[in-house]
């Protein structure tokens, strides 16, 4: 006679193992850290495992703590570039054979200074604008599943890239590549989306302005050719 399996009515079912834990948020979210060594480790994490560190950014919370972390750092790129603007910048430009460039044409210094001391405002401002823009594209493309809020914390983060500044000659190019991809990275992480959804919500802008842009330089020529034709005899 064949053997049946037998079964305890009164056996417990088999647990599934436990999820694990989520991963630790940011040091600079963490407010039992003391914030000069935050500030650094979380810069550090960025630069070095930025999709990692923007899975660890909170969606929800305070928004003033992401936001003095962006004007932090962007007050530091700002700095570094007004000083090789001021140095390298004047000296590059007294080389070049067309002195009216090399002098007439040249940004004051106050400018600078006046950047310098003008970038945290320039920098809360800036975010409000930039996560306006971003997070109606978002809607756009139906990524802002988790509200303004988280796009304007991945914007804060993503000014690490500003540091970029920091490298002279080639830190402005640096600093536009390395927003782009901070920027995917980080509204894919904190909206729970995917990267391809989130590069269209990120570059679809960046083609318009460019669109945008050429259609103005087109135009501005037709109109300059137009009126060298009209003066000549």
């Amino acid at each position: 006679m064949e053997d049946r399996p037998t079964y305890d009515a009164w056996a417990q079912p088999p647990q599934e193992p436990p999820a694990p834990p989520p991963p630790p948020v940011i040091p600079w979210e963490d407010p039992s850290r003391p914030w000069p060594a935050a500030f650094m480790e979380t810069i550090g994490a960025f630069v070095t495992h930025p999709q990692q560190a923007f899975e660890r950014v909170p969606v929800r919370g305070d928004v003033l703590r992401p936001l003095v972390f962006a004007i932090l750092v962007g007050w530091i790129g700002q700095f570094f570039y007004a000083v090789y603007e001021v140095t390298f910048g004047e000296a590059m430009r007294a080389m070049l054979p067309d002195q009216r460039l090399a002098g007439g044409d040249a940004v004051p210094r106050g400018y600078w200074f006046a950047m310098m001391a003008l970038a945290p405002l320039l920098t809360g401002v800036g975010l409000v604008v930039s996560s306006v823009i971003a997070h109606l594209f978002l809607l756009l493309f139906g990524g802002a599943r988790n509200g303004f809020a988280a796009t304007f914390r991945a914007l804060c983060y993503v000014q690490v890239a500003t540091l970029a500044f920091v490298i002279p000659f080639c830190g402005a190019l640096l600093v536009g590549i390395a927003c782009i991809v901070f920027e995917i990275i980080g509204f894919s992480a904190l909206h729970r989306i995917s990267i391809g959804r989130s590069a269209a919500a990120v570059l679809v802008p960046s083609l318009l302005c460019c669109a945008c842009v050429a259609v103005l330089v087109m135009l501005a020529g037709a109109a300059i050719m137009s009126t060298l034709g009209g003066l000549t005899p």
